[in-house]
């Protein structure tokens, strides 16, 4: 087998992408909860700062939106990282998962065709064999006025 090609190196690489995926996911979703949180804050205390009434400044309400805001874009981009990444390792179980489902359509499908095939192989045969007659007849043509 190739160097790259063998299954020891895709258990090994596998793992490495599942836990990678496992490790975005979780961190992108936990910062997802942790700007919504800050865009609802935000919201509420729109016009208030979060230090105290009297005070205004980057940690008011429309700080916290905009912050939640600017946060929520990354850790869902994390999180769609962590899931494609799930996604690509376990891509062989899916596929098997899939193939299961269509293969015993698939086999009666070739089952009903069968006979139908068979049956139009039978009437095209003749014809089959006066179309390579007449080719073979123009090859012999062709090579007699070469000559």
């Amino acid at each position: 087998m190739g160097e790259y090609l063998n299954e020891e190196n895709y258990q090994r690489y596998n793992t490495k992408v599942k836990k990678v995926g496992k490790i975005l996911l979780i961190v992108g979703l936990s910062l997802l909860v942790v700007s919504i949180i800050l865009i609802i804050l935000g919201a509420i205390n729109f016009g208030n700062s979060a230090l105290g009434e009297n005070e205004r400044g980057i940690l008011g309400g429309m700080g916290l939106f905009a912050i939640g805001s600017f946060m929520s874009v990354f850790s869902f981009a994390l999180a769609a990282a962590g899931g494609m990444c799930l996604m690509v390792a376990h891509r062989r179980e899916i596929t098997a998962y899939t193939t299961q489902q269509v293969m015993p359509i698939a086999k009666e499908g070739v089952e009903e065709m069968t006979p139908t095939m068979k049956k139009a192989t039978e009437e095209m045969a003749p014809a089959a064999g006066k179309v390579a007659e007449e080719v073979a007849r123009g090859i012999k043509k062709g090579l007699k006025e070469d000559k």
